[in-house]
């Protein structure tokens, strides 16, 4: 197959230019070299990386339906998906919260009216709490249970309000029998204890109680435990 062909010579002139062809099963598909539509211009149309200046520009209408806005493949409130496109967030400036979205859902990150994005230690549902009573006892008690599976409970909050007219310290485990991770001193008719919502006391290991335990058997302790849900 022989690719390219002469054009016969027409009326009075005698050129008999050679036009480039591409010869496909006997049948001649002419080949066509793009170059810059200006006027007398013949920078040539680079296919692939070319340059900037040898590229094909396409402009699309700012009314056209083609339009190209950009944005994430997933909506707010829908089971995510591919891979991350956006970083933004949705301004919260009254009093109502956003609606809660359903676990493992993307969600819209919240920022107030300024743009500063909302932070909290832990959504409302993560920060497990519980008060207890010990009275006349030196037995091991939980004070907080266990979290799910996998799930650990790091301590941000605990208070001890001793009524009675004794002293005592009481050692803290995150386990029933396991190790002492802490005591506070409470003295008699006094309130006592700490707050870290920055830096808890991280619990050893997940799905795991809890325990205080009194050294001397007196009227009333009441001992109030916050902590911090997280995934090890």
């Amino acid at each position: 197959m022989s690719n390219n062909v002469v054009i016969p010579t027409t009326g009075t002139g005698t050129a008999t230019p050679t036009i480039s062809t591409e010869d496909i099963g006997s049948v001649h598909y002419q080949r066509v070299k793009l170059v810059d539509g200006t006027a007398a211009a013949t920078t040539v149309i680079v296919a692939g990386n070319g340059a900037a200046a040898s590229a094909l520009r396409v402009t699309i209408a700012d009314d056209s339906t083609g339009v190209i806005i950009p944005g994430g493949n997933v909506a707010h409130d829908a089971a995510d998906s591919g891979n991350p496109v956006k970083i933004g967030g949705k301004a919260v400036v009254g009093s109502t919260p956003l609606a809660v979205v359903a676990d493992a859902d993307r969600a819209n990150l919240q920022v107030d009216g300024a743009g500063r994005v909302v932070v909290t230690t832990a959504p409302r549902g993560q920060r497990p709490h519980a008060t207890t009573t010990i009275s006349a006892s030196t037995s091991e008690t939980t004070v907080l249970a266990a979290g799910a599976a996998g799930i650990f409970h790091d301590l941000t909050m605990v208070t001890i309000a001793n009524t009675s007219a004794t002293a005592v310290r009481v050692d803290f485990k995150d386990a029933t029998s396991g190790t002492i991770r802490f005591s506070l001193y409470a003295p008699a008719g006094a309130t006592v204890g700490f707050s870290c919502d920055t830096d808890p006391v991280e619990q050893a290991s997940a799905a795991a109680n809890w325990t205080a335990t009194s050294s001397a058997s007196v009227t009333d302790l009441r001992i109030f435990v916050k902590a911090r849900a997280t995934k090890g």
